[in-house]
């Protein structure tokens, strides 16, 4: 697998971030982290890897590099 493609099992980096905060605001959350309910509820931290093939790669005109930072800029705000 790829960098970017790597299935993820436990928190790590950015996650490790998200956990903390998550527990911060939510402490019951603490009671998920019990070996029973871990048991119980691993379908719902550990989802199925799937993998998409598209039938058909339509590829589009590239945007000019001024329309597209004038794009990004409008979104931005």
């Amino acid at each position: 697998m790829t960098p970017g493609n790597q299935v993820h099992t436990e928190p790590t980096g950015d996650l490790a971030v998200l956990g903390e905060r998550l527990m911060a605001r939510q402490p019951g959350s603490h009671a998920y982290l019990d070996w029973t309910m871990t048991m119980l509820t691993d379908f719902y931290y550990m989802r199925l890897l799937i993998t998409v093939t598209p039938d058909e790669v339509v590829p589009r005109p590239a945007v000019p590099w001024a329309e597209y930072r004038a794009i990004r800029a409008s979104v931005r705000g």
